[in-house]
């Protein structure tokens, strides 16, 4: 029986080390050293309101400001893409958006909208900060008291790694060896 046990413990070894080797290297950060702009997200807040049927103009300026001018800006309206803008000479970037009706608004494509916050993002290169930088803001839509608009749910951002499938295989892999341990148990417990 002694001689199962060092064999098991090997093969549960081996298995061990394959799960290190299927696990994705950790890569590095771009951009480092920050350059000089020590913000890299700044909040607008409320940048103003309109109503079912208008158009309203944003300005975004972060204080990492959007450079070169004319690079493409990338638009995010309720956690939805709403296409492109090139930076301004100053910067900053102009969104038109247009309150088609308690659920649509038209900016490049039409997006989700909702009658009261509106969430708007700007993401787009900077010179100054050596890396992409990100500005956000918000609208308030008005709406006629007799439109009873749903609300439309926003989407959680993915910052981090796919760790449940690997958390899976190991699981996996932890039920085999438990197996195997209680089966040579077993196995010996007979010879005796």
């Amino acid at each position: 029986m002694r001689r199962k046990v060092p064999a098991l413990t090997a093969l549960m070894a081996v298995v061990g080390a394959s799960l290190f080797l299927l696990v994705p290297a950790a890569s590095a950060q771009t951009g480092y050293p920050p350059g000089p702009c020590t913000v890299f997200f700044g909040d607008s807040g409320n940048l103003g309101s309109v109503n079912v049927g208008s158009t309203i103009v944003v300005n975004l300026r972060p204080e990492c400001l959007f450079s070169p001018p004319g690079s493409a800006v990338s638009i995010v309206v309720n956690g939805e893409n709403a296409g492109t803008k090139p930076a301004k000479a100053d910067g900053s970037v102009d969104v038109s958006i247009n309150a088609l009706s308690a659920t649509r608004l038209a900016v490049n494509p039409e997006v989700s909208g909702r009658c009261g916050r509106n969430d708007i993002s700007a993401t787009g290169p900077s010179e100054a900060a050596r890396r992409n930088v990100t500005q956000v803001g918000n609208i308030t839509v008005v709406c006629p008291t007799s439109v009873a608009a749903t609300p439309v749910r926003g989407r959680v951002a993915f910052t981090g790694g796919n760790i449940l499938r690997w958390g899976g295989v190991a699981l996996f892999l932890v039920a085999i060896g438990a197996g195997l341990v209680i089966a040579d148990r077993r196995r010996g417990r007979k010879q005796a």
